[in-house]
């Protein structure tokens, strides 16, 4: 699978990628994780999500904020298991 830079090179690939995206029931989103200054997961932040997402979680407009501005009292289980899926 190409990755999201490749596919930004290729306008008609990001096309197909955004259009299967916003057709399918399963909700998808790309997370970036956010690391206080000791290097430790504190938060992260929605850089995509399909409608499915938003219906599936309830969450509203989620790209661009980040996961304690939607749900403040998120449990920080959930930022360390993001973060080693990310760090594999």
């Amino acid at each position: 699978m190409k990755s999201l830079a490749d596919q930004s090179r290729r306008p008609d690939e990001a096309a197909r990628y955004r259009e299967l995206l916003s057709r399918t029931d399963q909700g998808f989103c790309v997370l970036e994780i956010l690391y206080d200054a000791d290097g430790r997961p504190a938060d992260y932040c929605f850089l995509e999500a399909n409608s499915a997402f938003e219906r599936h979680t309830g969450l509203v407009d989620p790209v661009g904020k980040r996961a304690r501005e939607l749900v403040p009292n998120l449990e920080a289980h959930w930022v360390e298991a993001y973060a080693r899926v990310a760090e594999e």
